[in-house]
């Protein structure tokens, strides 16, 4: 039987490698270039010939050749019959021992034993190898009536004997030779072969010409042949020259890079590189081999001639991680991982990025940035092949006494006592407890602790008072002010305690937006008038008119006509109500009774601030762009209900998922914003990622899912995230491996996974210029009557890649879409 030895020879190139025949054609080696994806250089085999993948691997591993012609072409001649001693040559070259036979020495076979003086040697090591029986061959031509041996024509179950041996699966033969086979002809199979077809069906290389019959005496001919070694090669390992098995590490649209033995190589792809799958007889396109999967390339001069997909898991994992610190001279960096520091190796190759993808130098990472790693699973000591540096902490965030602010610098004590002055970035955010929407001048000098938010610059983006001896009174009633001495007497909401407060020219005081002067004070500090009053001591700090209360509501009676809100800070106030305006996000009408508690509302007061006048419910909307107008900063959109709005966005705060601010400029037709809207009052909007690919993984935490570009995205569950499949709802566990999902946060900021389901649908057209394909309508109400075929989408037929230009009206389709994106479309 064969050694392992010889399971891992390496075939020479330059063999004049035959597959011999009794026709008249010369026989000489043909051109291994071919003329187009899945088609080989054989006049006689056409594009999509159910062998064609079969003929073409082993003619560039060179077990088989064809009939070079006259006329400078050449021909296969599949249906042509292999007789037995053509047979053995290509089962040793097959497992790599046809330079094994001695050619030149002398072999004597009995005389009915008859085979051609050039088979001799390879049917004499083809009985060494125990690839024949030599008693049973024998035999075998002493019994037929003087026909010989060699020019035999092989049979179907005699073939199957020779490989099933030529792999070492004669003892599988052995096992099942007393079991009869699943073929209604099974009589017909002789029992000294009968064990051998049953190995051969288990491990998938022959299958009956029929789905129940095999025709066991009928002969082989060269393209089944053909098909029948392809088939076991995966059980037989041989390493032919200019052929390599490895991992896809880079693809562009002109080369695929593998990993095989320890090193990087990389193929040119040309319009004649032909591409398979292990699993199927069809031609692919090389958009089908996906980045870190196992391929095997058959190449000459760095050209990809042939390339067969092996399968579609990838062998990388995801490592999410606190950046450390960069070990300079050398290729690998620290991260945390666990608590535990870990090393991570890198080389030239590394991309290391930004979250928008814009390249950056490692020695730019930051210590304690939060990193994700794609790092292999194939290398003995793994690589990582991808950095993606998702938050750059800079300095991080300082803490002092406040001691000045302007416009441009902020000044502070530090816990050393050191006076430190930071310059302030462009929209600085300020958090001030108890003030809703401050600003820089809200801040207390001499008075404030603060925290300073730093970004990559040194410079401040965020402050945010973090220890303030500042009382606040919310819904504060004037009992008294005395202009003179710039005094003011307030009761707090219960209306039972009082506070006096000094007034200096630091105090700020607003009424509806607009800054009152301390001087013109006296004018609106009436009896009963309604404030909002901070104060640190007996100073106030600032006051504000009441002319709006935003809060979550508590309750709304409708007996007494009053409505309890639950302010910033935990402070509650009850306001009394008439016959309100209320404003509810997406409803035209709307009453007092369609509050609902928890939710939250500003609540208008009149002149008198004594009752409410409007109800603003405040409630995020999503809509689609579908228009834009750059000029007037303004948007037509639709909403999740079908109703076309128009969004004025000038004045409002715009940022994307991860809440960075963005331009009016960075919005594009199509996308999906979150719109948070107080009553009919635009307050800000977001734009949402909505996350496209085939699930990795599933766990209980979140999915793994392979985007069309062939990276890996990690998206986690929210606490209220939803599964959708069709009509079922769920989480995670109806999500299985393989599925293709369409990912986004809803107007909650909960997470939705949408899982494709298939549709059979009627195609009626293609319009190219907005890729999109047309369907017949399924009833008169059917608005999903088109899918967008994006760049990743999948288009074939029988398992084949085929250009969706090809689609006929008529044709039946499967369609695999999420929100009618499509991601597969299969021509039934």
């Amino acid at each position: 039987m064969p050694t392992s030895d010889a399971r891992k020879k390496i075939i020479a190139g330059a063999l004049a490698l035959t597959l011999l025949s009794s026709g008249t054609a010369t026989l000489l080696p043909v051109s291994s270039v071919y003329a187009a994806v899945g088609n080989t250089t054989f006049t006689d085999v056409s594009a999509g010939h159910w062998a064609e993948k079969h003929i073409a691997k082993l003619s560039l591993q060179g077990i088989v050749n064809g009939y070079s012609l006259a006329n400078g072409t050449s021909e296969f001649r599949p249906a042509k019959s292999i007789t037995q001693e053509e047979a053995v040559v290509m089962a040793l070259r097959f497992a790599g021992l046809e330079k094994q036979a001695s050619v030149s020495d002398v072999i004597a076979f009995p005389e009915s034993f008859k085979v051609g003086g050039y088979f001799k040697p390879f049917i004499k090591l083809a009985f060494d190898k125990g690839f024949l029986d030599q008693s049973e061959e024998f035999g075998i031509a002493e019994g037929n009536g003087g026909k010989g041996w060699g020019g035999l024509p092989a049979t179907r179950e005699w073939v199957t004997k020779l490989l099933v041996r030529a792999i070492g699966e004669d003892a599988t033969a052995k096992q099942l030779s007393l079991t009869a086979s699943s073929f209604a002809d099974d009589s017909q199979i002789a029992s000294n072969y009968r064990g051998y077809v049953n190995a051969a069906v288990s491990l998938g290389l022959v299958k009956g010409v029929t789905a129940d019959k095999f025709d066991p005496k009928a002969p082989v001919n060269r393209m089944s042949l053909a098909a029948l070694i392809s088939r076991a090669e995966p059980l037989y390992p041989v390493q032919y020259e200019g052929q390599a098995t490895g991992i896809v590490t880079k693809k562009t649209d002109s080369s695929i890079t593998i990993f095989a033995d320890g090193t990087e190589k990389t193929y040119t792809i040309a319009s004649n590189s032909m591409f398979y799958r292990h699993d199927s007889e069809t031609a692919v396109t090389a958009a089908s081999v996906q980045l870190y999967t196992d391929i095997t390339i058959i190449g000459a001069l760095g050209q990809a001639q042939y390339v067969e997909i092996l399968g579609d898991t990838q062998k990388v994992e995801t490592i999410k991680a606190k950046f450390e610190r960069n070990v300079q001279g050398s290729k690998y960096f620290y991260v945390w991982i666990n608590e535990e520091p870990v090393k991570i190796n890198y080389d030239t190759t590394t991309a290391f990025t930004d979250l928008s993808g814009n390249p950056i130098d490692i020695s730019a990472v930051k210590r304690d940035s939060t990193v994700t790693i794609l790092q292999d699973k194939f290398r003995s000591t793994p690589v990582a092949m991808k950095v993606v540096v998702e938050q750059q902490m800079g300095a991080g965030k300082v803490n002092g006494q406040l001691l000045n602010v302007d416009k441009t610098v902020v000044t502070y004590l530090n816990s050393k006592k050191e006076l430190v002055s930071k310059f302030l970035a462009d929209n600085v955010e300020i958090t001030v407890p108890g003030i809703e929407a401050p600003t820089v001048d809200d801040l207390l000098k001499e008075v404030d602790n603060v925290e300073l938010t730093l970004n990559d610059e040194e410079k401040v983006t965020k402050i945010t008072v973090v220890n303030r001896n500042v009382k606040t009174l919310v819904g504060a009633t004037v009992d008294n002010y005395n202009p003179t001495r710039r005094v003011l007497t307030v009761y707090d909401s219960s209306g039972k305690n009082g506070v006096l407060l000094n007034i200096t020219e630091r105090t700020k005081i607003d009424y509806n937006g607009t800054p009152v002067k301390v001087t013109d004070l006296p004018g609106y500090m009436t009896k009963d008038r309604k404030l909002s009053v901070t104060y640190s001591g007996d100073m106030a700090v600032s006051i504000s008119f009441i002319y709006k209360q935003t809060g979550k509501v508590l309750s709304v009676n409708t007996n007494s006509n009053t409505i309890t809100l639950e302010l910033t800070g935990g402070s509650k106030v009850t306001l009394p109500y008439d016959s309100p305006v209320v404003e509810i996000p997406g409803q035209t009408y709307a009453y007092i009774t369609d509050i609902a508690e928890g939710s939250t509302v500003t609540a208008v007061l009149n002149a008198s601030q004594d009752k409410i006048s409007t109800l603003q419910v405040h409630k995020t909307l999503q809509y689609e762009i579908k228009s834009i107008s750059t000029t007037a900063k303004r948007v037509n959109a639709l909403s999740s209900n079908g109703v076309l709005t128009e969004l004025y966005l000038a004045n409002i705060s715009l940022s994307d998922e991860t809440g960075k601010k963005i331009s009016f400029e960075n919005l594009a037709i199509g996308m999906y914003l979150n719109v948070s809207y107080a009553g009919k009052q635009l307050q800000s909007a977001q734009t949402l990622e909505f996350t496209y690919g085939k699930v990795q993984s599933v766990t209980s935490s979140g999915i793994a899912v392979t985007l069309g570009d062939g990276t890996t995205k990690n998206v986690a569950f929210t606490t209220n995230y939803r599964v959708l499949k069709g009509s079922q709802k769920g989480n995670y566990s109806l999500i299985q491996n393989g599925d293709y999902v369409e990912t986004y946060r809803d107007e909650t900021n909960a997470l939705v996974v949408t899982i494709a389901v298939a549709e059979t649908r009627t195609y009626t057209d293609y319009t190219s210029y907005d890729s999109t394909l047309w369907v017949l309508k399924k009833s008169s109400t059917d608005n999903a009557n088109f899918y967008v075929v994006a760049g990743d989408t999948k288009v074939t037929h029988k398992g084949a890649t085929i250009s969706i230009f090809t689609l006929k009206a008529g044709d039946q389709l499967q369609v695999l879409a999420v929100r009618n994106r499509a991601f597969e479309i299969v021509k039934l």
